[in-house]
């Protein structure tokens, strides 16, 4: 059946941002929303690829149930299309693309250490002292549930360089609050773009999506009949 909307199941504005981004002009419903099950620590031994994926495959299992106990009737869905929309919007999972996504940034010290969100100010300076005049490896991985209930997995990387930052550079990063709810403490679209910079890879893995999926997604609706 032809894809007629898509719901991004994050609660991330910055994803959010992107994907609308991305996806302006199609002729399609989307919705986002965070999903409702608690996200789940990924088991010890893994590294920093494989813990991101585990925990994109959780989400994508979640976003799946959900999805089957009628979760699309409870979105807010907006049309994004430039022709006038449709009446129905999406109901069922055989008319909707389910995109679920995780970032996580390896510690410069311990590559198979992640460095996930700060819970406090405090643990965001930690996070971004370790980050100070250092290079340090991003991954994202990005889930895309099918209609016909296939999900194909994506899991990319790249790598960002901070310049050696002084208490006015770290204070000032701090107090704009970018560090909240941001994988190593910063958000290099933000404010943190001033001091870090990308030296390898696509700075959509940074942002929050494996570029390869975004691709498949375009061309999964470009190809519509």
């Amino acid at each position: 059946m032809t894809v007629v909307g898509i719901w991004l199941a994050s609660a991330s504005s910055r994803r959010r941002e992107l994907l609308v981004g991305c996806l302006s002009g199609c002729d399609l419903w989307f919705a986002t929303s965070a999903l409702l099950a608690q996200e789940q620590s990924p088991p010890t031994g893994l590294d920093v690829r494989e813990m991101v994926d585990y925990i994109a495959a959780q989400k994508a299992s979640s976003a799946r149930l959900e999805a089957e106990m009628g979760r699309f009737n409870e979105l807010t869905w907006k049309w994004l299309g430039t022709s006038p929309s449709p009446a129905d919007q999406p109901a069922s999972a055989d008319q909707v693309i389910i995109v679920v996504a995780d970032t996580l940034v390896a510690d410069p010290d311990e590559p198979l250490v992640a460095l996930g969100q700060p819970e406090d100010e405090l643990a965001a300076a930690a996070m971004l002292l370790r980050l100070s005049g250092r290079r340090h490896a991003v991954w994202s991985a990005t889930r895309l549930i099918h209609p016909e209930a296939k999900v194909t997995t994506h899991c990319q990387q790249a790598v960002v360089e901070f310049v050696e930052m002084g208490e006015s550079e770290l204070s000032e990063l701090l107090v704009s609050k970018s560090w909240l709810g941001k994988a190593g403490a910063y958000d290099l679209a933000g404010p943190a773009g001033k001091f870090a910079k990308l030296v390898n890879g696509d700075e959509l893995s940074v942002l929050g999506f494996a570029p390869s999926a975004i691709e498949e997604l375009l061309h999964r609706i470009n190809a519509r009949s």
